[in-house]
């Protein structure tokens, strides 16, 4: 029997190699680490000896895994194309009436009645939306040095 092992009779821890049990039938168990787990059934008659023969199967030991810490996910950062030199850029600014939850280039600016950003030239894509009215997806087109104002009246909802 291997170095180790934990044997059980009816399902009850059993200290030792050889044990003294009472006549009648007997679940005998066995387990080892790096053996496949051992059952037998004895019938032991009163003053024989019944030798049990231990045939478990050598296997593989499993190695305990590696604990890794792993730090939580962090959401990806925002890339922005490079910026130009100073003088290449445009300012957007905005008055939107009534307030109105803003997109703008897909990132979420909340609840705004103004903004005033600096951008790179090109096209901005805007959304605006606000409950009781329609939504409201437009673009437009800056050059470098562009300052224009702009004013979005949200249209409401009929009732």
């Amino acid at each position: 029997m291997p170095a180790g092992a934990k044997v059980t009779v009816d399902g009850q821890p059993a200290a030792g190699a050889e044990l003294d049990l009472a006549p009648g039938p007997h679940d005998i168990g066995v387990t080892a680490a790096g053996y496949d787990p051992f059952t037998t059934v004895v019938v032991v008659v009163a003053g024989q000896r019944h030798p049990v023969q231990y045939t478990a199967r050598r296997v593989a030991v499993a190695r305990q895994p590696t604990r890794v810490k792993v730090p939580p996910a962090r959401p990806a950062p925002r890339s922005r194309p490079p910026v130009p030199p100073t003088g290449q850029l445009a300012v957007l600014k905005m008055r939107i009436q009534p307030w109105a939850r803003l997109t703008l280039n897909g990132t979420s600016f909340g609840q705004r009645s103004q903004l005033v950003d600096t951008l790179i030239p090109g096209t901005a894509v805007l959304h605006l939306e606000r409950e009781g009215y329609f939504s409201l997806d437009t673009t437009v087109t800056l050059s470098a040095g562009d300052n224009p104002p702009l004013l979005i009246r949200m249209k409401p909802r009929s009732r």
